[in-house]
């Protein structure tokens, strides 16, 4: 009976851990999606709205710093 429970547990958590990797999946795609907008937002908005409020080369050295390849949100993903 014990082995028979032992099984039953095994494969409750065996089905447990697959549907959080599965989420975990879900959520990886979010992020991605989430950074590449986050990205574009601060490529164009951002930027649009610092180059009214800031003059010279401090406007410049914004646009730059926000439009290169350098931004780049770091969102990590909780499950494992």
């Amino acid at each position: 009976m014990k082995a028979q429970e032992r099984h039953a547990i095994k494969a409750i958590l065996a089905a447990k851990k697959s549907k959080i990797k599965s989420k975990g999946v879900t959520v990886s795609e979010k992020l991605t999606m989430q950074t590449s907008k986050m990205k574009k937002f601060a490529g164009q908005t951002v930027v649009s709205n610092l180059k009214e409020g800031l003059t010279g080369q401090s406007a410049q050295a914004a646009e730059r710093q926000l439009t290169s390849r350098h931004f780049n949100p770091d969102l990590k993903n909780p499950i494992k």
